[in-house]
Protein backbone atom coordinates (compact mmCIF):
# COMPACT_ATOMS: atom_id res chain seq x y z
CA UNK A 1 0.00 0.00 0.00
CA UNK A 2 1.44 3.37 -1.05
CA UNK A 3 -1.04 5.61 0.76
CA UNK A 4 -3.90 5.38 3.25
CA UNK A 5 -7.25 4.18 1.85
CA UNK A 6 -9.02 7.11 0.21
CA UNK A 7 -12.36 6.46 1.94
CA UNK A 8 -10.65 6.58 5.34
CA UNK A 9 -8.59 9.64 4.48
CA UNK A 10 -11.62 11.46 3.07
CA UNK A 11 -13.73 10.67 6.15
CA UNK A 12 -11.09 11.88 8.59
CA UNK A 13 -10.52 15.11 6.70
CA UNK A 14 -14.27 15.72 6.36
CA UNK A 15 -14.63 15.22 10.10
CA UNK A 16 -11.74 17.58 10.88
CA UNK A 17 -13.10 20.25 8.52
CA UNK A 18 -16.57 20.13 10.07
CA UNK A 19 -18.00 18.14 7.15
CA UNK A 20 -18.08 21.40 5.19
CA UNK A 21 -17.58 20.81 1.48
CA UNK A 22 -15.90 24.18 0.97
CA UNK A 23 -13.55 23.73 3.95
CA UNK A 24 -12.73 20.21 2.74
CA UNK A 25 -12.01 21.39 -0.82
CA UNK A 26 -9.96 24.36 0.37
CA UNK A 27 -7.85 22.22 2.69
CA UNK A 28 -7.21 19.36 0.26
CA UNK A 29 -6.40 21.66 -2.67
CA UNK A 30 -4.01 23.70 -0.52
CA UNK A 31 -2.39 20.55 0.86
CA UNK A 32 -2.09 19.00 -2.61
CA UNK A 33 -0.11 22.00 -3.88
CA UNK A 34 1.81 22.70 -0.68
CA UNK A 35 1.93 19.66 1.63
CA UNK A 36 3.42 20.33 5.05
CA UNK A 37 3.48 18.39 8.31
CA UNK A 38 1.70 21.22 10.10
CA UNK A 39 -1.24 20.97 7.69
CA UNK A 40 -1.81 17.21 8.13
CA UNK A 41 -5.38 16.40 9.18
CA UNK A 42 -5.13 12.66 8.67
CA UNK A 43 -3.97 10.25 11.35
CA UNK A 44 -0.41 10.85 12.48
CA UNK A 45 0.18 7.10 12.10
CA UNK A 46 -0.46 7.46 8.37
CA UNK A 47 2.15 10.21 8.16
CA UNK A 48 4.65 8.01 9.97
CA UNK A 49 3.90 5.00 7.77
CA UNK A 50 3.61 6.66 4.36
CA UNK A 51 5.48 9.93 4.80
CA UNK A 52 4.48 13.28 3.37
CA UNK A 53 3.27 13.32 -0.21
CA UNK A 54 5.16 15.43 -2.75
CA UNK A 55 3.47 18.56 -4.13
CA UNK A 56 1.26 17.72 -7.11
CA UNK A 57 3.38 19.96 -9.35
CA UNK A 58 6.30 17.58 -8.82
CA UNK A 59 4.45 14.82 -10.66
CA UNK A 60 2.02 16.85 -12.78
CA UNK A 61 3.28 20.41 -13.32
CA UNK A 62 0.39 21.15 -15.68
CA UNK A 63 -2.34 20.53 -13.06
CA UNK A 64 -4.36 23.59 -12.14
CA UNK A 65 -6.04 24.37 -8.83
CA UNK A 66 -9.41 24.16 -10.61
CA UNK A 67 -8.67 20.63 -11.86
CA UNK A 68 -7.60 19.49 -8.41
CA UNK A 69 -10.65 21.16 -6.84
CA UNK A 70 -12.93 19.27 -9.25
CA UNK A 71 -11.37 15.96 -8.22
CA UNK A 72 -11.63 16.90 -4.54
CA UNK A 73 -15.32 17.75 -4.93
CA UNK A 74 -15.80 14.31 -6.44
CA UNK A 75 -14.10 12.76 -3.39
CA UNK A 76 -16.40 14.70 -1.07
CA UNK A 77 -19.47 13.39 -2.94
CA UNK A 78 -18.11 9.88 -3.53
CA UNK A 79 -18.24 8.44 -0.03
CA UNK A 80 -21.27 8.15 2.24
CA UNK A 81 -19.93 10.20 5.15
CA UNK A 82 -22.23 8.82 7.85
CA UNK A 83 -21.57 5.21 6.85
CA UNK A 84 -17.81 5.77 6.61
CA UNK A 85 -17.81 7.59 9.95
CA UNK A 86 -19.55 4.63 11.63
CA UNK A 87 -16.98 2.26 10.11
CA UNK A 88 -14.15 4.53 11.28
CA UNK A 89 -15.51 4.60 14.84
CA UNK A 90 -15.87 0.82 14.83
CA UNK A 91 -12.30 0.47 13.56
CA UNK A 92 -11.03 2.82 16.27
CA UNK A 93 -12.87 0.84 18.99
CA UNK A 94 -11.33 -2.36 17.64
CA UNK A 95 -7.86 -0.77 17.67
CA UNK A 96 -8.42 0.48 21.24
CA UNK A 97 -9.52 -3.00 22.37
CA UNK A 98 -6.50 -4.55 20.67
CA UNK A 99 -4.14 -2.05 22.35
CA UNK A 100 -5.57 -2.80 25.80
CA UNK A 101 -5.03 -6.55 25.34
CA UNK A 102 -1.31 -6.10 24.84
Amino acid sequence: MLAPPMNLLTTIIRKKTGNSEQAFVDHVVDFTFDPARGKVKAMREALQRFGLMPPIRTLHPEMTRAEVAAAVRWLFARYDYERELRALKQHQRHEDDHSRKK
